[in-house]
């Protein structure tokens, strides 16, 4: 083999191994951290403001919290927390008025978006956080109800933590 032939070859497995290593790392709450921050939904001819708030990710986990206000009174709030373990990332999410807390599973992650699921739950059953720019954040839920794939939107912007 010639100088060529040895390096295109050493640069061909370098790149597959590269590869390889990529898909089959696991997802981290770290990689979640584009989250972290205070967001909210001012709709102010609706008289209504949806305040969200995640904490940076410690010791494997992030903790958040959302409320809505309707006329200036709380409407609903939610707790949430992204936690890892043996098994992968997953969300719990409590929202008010619910007993127990439903479980969603990380199975789609890049810098900027992080897709969880739960095929099993009423709805949604797929919660997706999308960061569009350092100061919009896109929360997105979907799945089905009465028997119709249906999603929603939740255009967040980056807000004062208070």
């Amino acid at each position: 083999m010639n100088k060529i032939t040895i390096i295109f070859t050493l640069l061909i497995i370098s790149v597959l191994a590269g590869d390889a290593t990529s898909q089959e790392s696991k997802p981290a709450v770290q990689s979640l951290a584009f989250i972290a921050g205070c967001w909210e939904i001012n709709a102010p001819a609706r008289k209504r403001l949806v305040s969200e708030q995640w904490m940076i990710p410690v010791g494997d986990a992030m903790l958040g919290m959302s409320r809505t206000l309707r006329d200036g009174k709380l409407s609903g709030f939610e707790y949430m927390r992204i936690v890892q373990n043996d098994t992968g990332v997953h969300y719990f999410a409590k929202p008010s008025g619910n007993k127990d807390e439903t479980a969603f599973k990380l199975i789609k992650w890049s810098a900027n978006e992080a897709i969880f699921e739960n095929p099993s739950h009423d709805f949604p059953q797929r919660i997706i956080y999308r960061l569009n720019s350092p100061d919009s954040l896109l929360a997105r839920i979907e799945g089905a109800m009465n028997g119709k794939v249906t999603g929603m939107d939740f255009p967040m912007t980056r807000a004062k933590c208070v």
